[in-house]
């Protein structure tokens, strides 16, 4: 089934080295704690969490403009709750049609998002 909607990918980078840094279970918990921070914006927004990757978020949202708010939420929760300075939040975010299949979704838009997501800075 195809459907109209704009995909965010947000991703914790810098994780890696946290792990090295600090040791398994502080990392994981602060990784967790900020994603769990996230995925509260998502909801607010009316958006949905389609998977976890690790350190990164999926999500779909009906409205470009609930994508965006969450967006720019995101940024500013992530900046509020930080406390290692080498942490910092990738946002991609990309329109269009997509596919579902098994709760997870497919096409160009996830694609884009994806991609956008990994160069961001």
């Amino acid at each position: 089934m195809k459907q109209l909607k704009a995909i965010l990918f947000a991703d914790i980078s810098g994780s890696s080295a946290l792990y090295k840094s600090t040791g398994n279970q502080s990392a994981k918990a602060m990784v967790d704690y900020l994603l769990d921070s996230l995925t509260s914006l998502v909801f607010e927004n009316n958006g949905q969490i389609i998977k976890n990757i690790g350190d990164e978020i999926m999500t779909s949202f009906d409205t470009c403009q609930d994508c965006i708010k969450t967006a720019n939420e995101m940024q500013l929760k992530f900046c509020s709750l930080l406390q290692q300075p080498d942490l910092a939040l990738s946002i991609g975010i990309g329109v269009g049609e997509v596919s579902t299949d098994k709760n997870d979704l497919f096409g160009e838009a996830v694609n884009d998002a994806a991609h956008l997501t990994h160069v961001a800075k």
